[in-house]
């Protein structure tokens, strides 16, 4: 439950408690910012120059998926609940979940559309989140 940042010569940057287990690996977003998800059942934010933390989402189930960003902002998540998650990178607000069969423990795959992913229902999902490219 711990994220540690590490300068570029291997000393400590900063060191914060996320509490949970991290499985996944954290991203570092567009803007710079790291995302994690946990066993916590939190998604969270953290300003990557400082650790400090700018915000946390309760999720419904833990997270052992990686956190996914599209271009335009929004973080993808999938949970033990069966949920994948849209949150807004920078207000940590969710903008939409859609349930499966069973748990999401793999990271999705982003499309120029949406989002491909795996549960543990032995399906694959591939789900439409904007207008079509043309």
């Amino acid at each position: 439950g711990w994220l540690y940042a590490v300068t570029p010569v291997g000393g400590t940057k900063w060191v914060i408690e996320i509490k949970g287990q991290i499985w996944g690996q954290p991203l570092v977003g567009l803007d710079g910012s790291v995302y994690v998800g946990s066993t916590s059942k939190y998604l969270t934010r953290v300003e990557a120059s400082t650790g400090t933390i700018e915000w946390t989402t309760k999720l419904d189930g833990l997270s052992y998926s990686s956190p996914v960003m599209d271009a335009e902002g929004a973080i993808y998540i999938g949970t033990t609940a069966g949920l994948l998650y849209g949150v807004d990178a920078a207000a940590g607000e969710i903008l939409w979940s859609y349930a499966v069969g069973d748990s999401i423990h793999a990271t999705p795959v982003l499309t120029p559309e949406g989002a491909v992913f795996g549960s543990t229902d032995r399906s694959i999902y591939c789900i439409r989140t904007r207008a079509p490219v043309e």
